[in-house]
């Protein structure tokens, strides 16, 4: 997982709220303000943790996360926050952070799902106890409530709030924001609504404005991809060929038209394997499959390519922390 230095310059709000000047904290950082400014470079999950981290000890704040949510402005978010603001529907809305939460971070795409009249919006990636988790998490959420009440009015709540890992000891202050609902130690961090909301109207959408910033964002995600992470790119070899099943390394690179030579080192310079990628290819496809309710647990298995359905099972819980039967029940 690859994360903008788009999310360090709204970190920087936060931390000069709590009266740290912005030249101390990237001085401690060991960020460059230029850098900074014209948001091209991309940390990794370490050293995001570390100025995660950093903030924290700075700001003696705890809750760090939960205040930049809810301190939280569109514009924070370069191109992706003001377009969210002017699509037609929550449901669109939900679709372009899927699409577009790549120009933030890479793998940590929000997933919605549907059952009888709830919806949820879930983060899979945002599971177990640690520092990036718990910060991302609340920034997420706490920022989502304010986000909902667009589309669904002022005085909207949601169902429930979880997060996939222990009650901090600020519980207080989750409770201040969220009213009550929010759950812990749960299967996967997800905000929960009345699935009603998904289709309500924005009233103070701009379809120009919205065409304007979707065409600069479909720009920037074209340069990613051309520049690019050569993890986005062999992610949609893998995605062709049904999650990377039976698709070696060196079929990738002819696909890509570079040697297996380049490819490997390129890899190797983004700090990815291709054995992780063959993975998330897999587990990706298999909770596609385990949410169609026609398709069976063993069918999953043979058709990702394992010999036996206990394989898979094993296999699951390794990416998910959680069995089929276990996920499919929580759907």
């Amino acid at each position: 997982m690859q994360i903008s230095i788009v999310m360090v310059r709204a970190l920087i709000g936060a931390v000069e709220r709590a009266g740290v000047t912005r030249e101390r904290f990237l001085r401690e950082a060991e960020l460059d303000a230029g850098a900074l400014e014209n948001g091209a470079t991309w940390l990794t999950v370490e050293d995001y943790t570390r100025i995660l981290m950093l903030a924290r000890v700075l700001t003696a704040a705890p809750a760090l996360g939960l205040h930049i949510g809810e301190h939280s402005r569109a514009v924070m978010l370069d191109t992706i926050g003001p377009l969210l603001e002017h699509v037609a529907t929550l449901r669109e809305a939900f679709a372009s952070m899927g699409r577009y939460s790549r120009l933030l971070s890479v793998g940590h795409e929000p997933e919605l799902h549907e059952r009888g009249d709830s919806a949820w919006l879930r983060f899979p990636s945002l599971r177990g106890p640690g520092p990036f988790v718990e910060v991302t998490a609340e920034w997420t959420m706490a920022a989502m409530v304010p986000f909902l009440r667009l589309f669904a009015g002022e005085r909207a709540s949601p169902r429930s709030v979880s997060f996939a890992y222990p009650a901090p000891a600020h519980r207080a202050e989750y409770g201040r924001l969220f009213g009550g609902v929010e759950r812990f130690e749960r299967t996967f961090t997800q905000l929960e609504m009345p699935r009603a909301w998904l289709d309500e109207a924005q009233p103070y959408r701009s379809a120009e404005v919205y065409a304007s910033l979707k065409s600069q964002a479909d720009r920037a995600l074209r340069r990613i991809e051309r520049a690019g992470s050569v993890r986005a790119r062999i992610e949609q070899v893998l995605t062709k060929q049904q999650a990377g099943t039976g698709i070696t390394l060196a079929q990738v690179a002819r696909q890509l038209q570079m040697s297996e030579r380049s490819l490997h080192r390129r890899m190797r310079a983004e700090g990815v394997s291709f054995r992780t990628l063959l993975a998330d290819g897999r587990r990706r496809r298999a909770k596609r499959m385990l949410e169609q309710p026609g398709t069976s647990i063993q069918e999953t298995a043979f058709a990702l390519g394992f010999t036996t359905p206990t394989a898979f099972h094993r296999a699951f819980k390794r990416w998910t922390g959680v069995t089929p039967r276990q996920y499919r029940d929580s759907l």
